[in-house]
């Protein structure tokens, strides 16, 4: 049995859904690569190697950033708030420990 699916996109794709230029401060982990992902990378790797125009992420870049703590406010290399030094400490507590948001 055939099923087709019919939708429209309502969605303005010229529209950018980051900021282009200005920055947010986020949290993220930079976790170590699970071993299906590896596998993954590799494979990739080897299935684009004549690929010119193939971007394959590095392994030592992968990384999760999960939460915005603000708004995109910032210019790059903008002098950042004075507080950000004890946002950063205050995460410390936080640090690779499981946090559940429900």
């Amino acid at each position: 049995m055939a099923v087709n699916v019919r939708f429209s996109l309502k969605t303005d794709l010229t529209a950018r859904y980051y900021d282009p230029v200005r920055l947010a401060l986020a949290a993220g982990i930079q976790p170590p690569m699970p071993y299906p992902v590896t596998c993954l990378m590799r494979e990739l790797n080897q299935l684009m190697a004549d690929d010119r125009l193939a971007d394959i992420l590095p392994a030592d870049s992968f990384h999760f950033t999960f939460l915005p703590l603000t708004l995109p406010l910032f210019e790059e290399h903008e002098e950042l708030p004075a507080k950000t030094a004890q946002l950063t400490e205050l995460w410390r507590e936080y640090q690779a420990k499981h946090i559940v948001i429900r």
